[in-house]
């Protein structure tokens, strides 16, 4: 149901013009015009739908839905390490992947709302919430204990430890379960919510982006395997 929810609002847009271009012919047959005044609804509209159908596909779009339960679903990010289908698990494995990975389609938004399902498998899961490049974005780093903020400027990177911005979980997450992370981006504040298998709601806090200097260091980011799901 989840996913069939996703593929309405994704084609909303081309159901309902797929809809008036039906209906309009049935239209002019109900009110009785005349065969040519039908045909010519009939054209105008068949040549409405196609320029709604193809403006909609080749437009920057401001909604993605990506199951991440099919090999298929990995196109279109951009990164390096191990990102692949696991058909034991119905989902993707993330790990070795020390630069991270971003969605190319979504390079240019500014604030969003991302939502995502995820299993920590021995350590912790980096997830990039604003980004220019792979040497260039902010990273949170979600561990069992807290979310520690990561900064990376040209392949260094500066690192707060989640009880100095006040990111600490009220009790660790389990590395049995599956969790719901839910980000707000606006601007430079995160918005960040946890929920977890019950669907009960564990943490919900906000961590706004750096401004100022800061010290970068090259030493690099650990990153343990975890599981992915849409």
């Amino acid at each position: 149901m989840r996913r069939l929810y996703f593929f309405v609002k994704n084609f909303k847009y081309d159901f309902l013009s797929a809809l008036g271009a039906i209906a309009a012919p049935f239209i002019t047959f109900y009110f009785g015009c005349d065969k040519k005044t039908e045909l010519a609804v009939l054209a105008i509209s068949l040549i409405i739908f196609l320029y709604i159908v193809i403006h909609l596909r080749f437009r920057d779009k401001d909604f993605y839905f990506i199951p991440l339960t099919r090999a298929k679903d990995k196109y279109d990010w951009i990164g390096a390490g191990t990102f692949e289908y696991s058909r034991t698990d119905n989902c993707f494995q993330l790990t070795n992947a020390e630069a991270g990975y971003i969605y190319s389609k979504c390079l240019i938004w500014s604030d969003y709302r991302f939502e995502f399902e995820f299993k920590i498998v021995e350590r912790c899961l980096g997830v990039v919430v604003r980004a220019t490049n792979l040497s260039n974005y902010a990273m949170l780093q979600i561990e069992q204990s807290g979310i520690r903020p990561h900064v990376r400027i040209n392949g260094g990177w500066h690192v707060w430890e989640f009880k100095d911005v006040n990111l600490t979980f009220p009790q660790k997450i389990s590395l049995d379960h599956w969790y719901k992370c839910r980000l707000s981006c606006d601007k430079g504040s995160i918005g960040i919510e946890l929920i977890n298998n019950r669907q009960e709601q564990i943490f919900d806090r906000q961590w706004n982006l750096p401004v100022g200097s800061a010290v970068f260091i090259k030493t690099p980011v650990e990153y343990r395997p975890a599981l992915l799901g849409g």
